[in-house]
C-alpha cells in the first residue's frame, strides 16, 4: 500500500475527511519507526581511505564506528565517541586535523547539512553503522517495511481520529490493540529491545 491507499482506508474507517488524515498517518508512521531498532532501518557507510571521515546523508542514530584501515574487513578497529569539548578538555586537543591512527569519533554538522563523522587523528578508512533517518510518506510512497503490516500504521492513526472526536474509550482500546500488533511484527522482524514506550491515552472524563 501506498500512502494515498493508507490515507483512503483511515477515511473508510471514520475519519471525516477534514484534510488531517495525511498528518495522523505519518504520525502513525513515525511511532512504528520510533518503537524499535527494526533492520529495516539499518544502514552502513564507508569513507574514503585515509581521509578520516564520512558522510551519512540518512543518519539518524549514529550505532558503530570502526577504522577497516586498522583490520581487514568490515566493521573494522572500534572507535571510541567523543565531542570536540572533550578532545579539547580531557585531551588538550588543539587541532583536529592532526594526522594519525584513529582512536576516536565525533560528529560534525559544522560545515554541511549533511552530516559528518569524522576520526581523530585524522587518518584511516572509516565504516559506519547507523540507523537511517526515514522520510514521511507522500503521494505514491510506499512504508519500508512488509505490506502486511502496512494496515498497522491506520490502525495506530485510528488514535488520533478517536482522539479529535473525544471518544477517549475507543482511543484507549485502539491503542492497546496496536501495541498488541506492534509487538507480533517486532517477534517476526526478531526485534526485541524496545526504543520507546507507549503513553496511555487519558480519558478527561474520568474522575
Amino acid at each position: 500500500m501506498n500512502f494515498s491507499n493508507l490515507t483512503d482506508e483511515l477515511i473508510a474507517r471514520g475519519s471525516d475527511g477534514s484534510g488531517r488524515e495525511g498528518g495522523w498517518i505519518n504520525l502513525a508512521y513515525r511511532r512504528i519507526l520510533n518503537a524499535y531498532e527494526w533492520p529495516f532501518t539499518e544502514g552502513t557507510a564507508t569513507g574514503t581511505a585515509g581521509t578520516g571521515f564520512v558522510q551519512v546523508t540518512d543518519l539518524k542514530k549514529v550505532r558503530f564506528v570502526g577504522d577497516i584501515g586498522q583490520a581487514t574487513a568490515a566493521p573494522g578497529y572500534p572507535l571510541s565517541k567523543i565531542t570536540v569539548d572533550e578532545l579539547a578538555e580531557e585531551y588538550k586537543i588543539t587541532s583536529l586535523t592532526e594526522a594519525g591512527v584513529p582512536a576516536f569519533w565525533w560528529l560534525d554538522n559544522s560545515a554541511s547539512p549533511i552530516p559528518v563523522i569524522r576520526a581523530y587523528p585524522v587518518g584511516g578508512t572509516l565504516h559506519v553503522r547507523y540507523q537511517k533517518r526515514i522520510d514521511p510518506l507522500t503521494g505514491t510512497n510506499s512504508p519500508v517495511f512488509d505490506e502486511e503490516y502496512h494496515l498497522l500504521i491506520v490502525d495506530r492513526a485510528m488514535v488520533e481520529v478517536y482522539k479529535d472526536a473525544e471518544e477517549w474509550a475507543a482511543a484507549k482500546e485502539a491503542l492497546q490493540m496496536f501495541a498488541v500488533d506492534l509487538g507480533a511484527m517486532a517477534q517476526d522482524y526478531q526485534v526485541y529491545a524496545r526504543q520507546g514506550g507507549y503513553i496511555e491515552v487519558p480519558d478527561p472524563t474520568d474522575g
